[in-house]
């Protein structure tokens, strides 16, 4: 075991890419790393990652917010924390997979996703996560966020749908339900 100083240091937090100043941390007296985090620093990096943490709104029509309801019910989960869910899930997967991006592009010019806004749903999240899925978004012509959660709700159904999908996006789904909240 090696020697350890407490130092104040900025901690950059990697998931949020977010730098949280002055926080105490263990530093190795050998090669100067942070090695560990003590309890009173808790709550600052805490503060630091709700700062990040945005209420999202999204209008969409009241179909669309119909669907969510059944899927949540098929999967029996609470219908509010499975469409933050379903809304956190698509724009993940919009970032990182160009398929799953191209199908949502597809949905958002549908008929079905451009009947009148009377619906909207709320969730919470990195404030990066919509940012981050809009760029990509602009690409492909869409430049809202309403317009991208319109195209992913009828993407999820589809796929939860499909049966060789189903198994996976449904143990994401239910994680990302329970896990937030909202």
């Amino acid at each position: 075991m090696r020697d350890t100083v407490y130092q104040y240091r900025p901690v950059f937090l990697a998931k949020t890419k977010v730098s949280v100043p002055n926080v105490l941390v263990g530093v190795c007296c050998v090669c100067e790393r942070t090695i560990s985090l003590p309890a009173q620093s808790t709550p600052r990096i805490k503060e630091a990652r709700e700062r990040e943490i945005k209420e999202q709104n999204a209008r969409i029509p009241l179909e669309l917010e119909d669907r969510l309801n059944m899927m949540a019910y098929s999967l029996d989960i609470r219908s509010e924390p499975f469409k933050g869910g379903v809304c956190r899930y698509a724009l993940s997967r919009v970032i990182k997979d160009k398929r799953f991006a191209q199908r949502v592009w597809k949905n958002a010019v549908s008929a079905e996703a451009k009947g009148t806004p009377g619906g909207r749903v709320k969730f919470r999240s990195e404030a990066s996560l919509p940012r981050e899925a809009k760029a990509v978004a602009r690409d492909a012509g869409i430049d809202d966020l309403s317009t991208i959660i319109r195209g992913a709700i009828l993407t999820v159904d589809v796929m939860l749908a499909a049966s060789k999908e189903r198994a996976a996006m449904e143990r994401d789904l239910r994680l990302l339900a329970v896990g937030s909240g909202s």
